[in-house]
């Protein structure tokens, strides 16, 4: 009976390794399950399921990953953490850029906001947007657009020749 479900188990590791190296050739579960014998809808149910696997797999991966790293970040803090409390800046330094690591790893920190700006980074940026310049008429809109936005020479301030 053991010998059996061994049996089983070998063609179904050899259906899957199958399923999964046609589907990455771009065949259709049609085409995978005629070249192995079996139905479409079985091609399609391996396939699945080998990706659900591999997903599962990937995050539990990630997760101890995640763990060695932060197990790793605290041996090195408490190898560091008596130099910088005994006032050795260069520890300190190490300490405190550990500790930033490590709110990144854990995600302890706060998203930075970004929003558009002009050029010059001091005003919230106001244009048009790309599918309202293209509902205008394209790209000759586009470079229109441009060209009346762009600050005219007059206008610019010219440096001073102490500058």
């Amino acid at each position: 009976m053991a010998a059996k479900a061994s049996a089983r188990k070998l063609r179904a590791a050899e259906v899957q390794a199958g399923v999964l190296q046609l589907r990455k050739a771009g065949l259709p579960f049609s085409k995978i399950g005629e070249q192995l014998g079996i139905s479409r809808a079985h091609a399609c149910k391996v396939a699945k399921r080998a990706l659900v696997e591999f997903h599962v797999n990937a995050a539990a991966d990630a997760a101890d990953l995640l763990a060695l790293s932060v197990a790793r970040l605290d041996h090195l803090l408490t190898t560091l953490w008596p130099k910088a409390t005994a006032g050795n800046l260069g520890a300190v330094d190490r300490v405190l850029a550990i500790e930033q690591r490590r709110a990144r790893l854990l995600g302890l920190e706060a998203p930075s906001k970004i929003a558009p700006v002009d050029p010059s980074g001091g005003q919230e940026y106001k244009g048009r947007g790309l599918s309202e310049l293209l509902a205008l008429g394209g790209l000759g809109a586009l470079r229109d657009a441009y060209q009346a936005e762009k600050p005219n020479d007059a206008t610019q301030e010219k440096p001073h020749a102490a500058d």
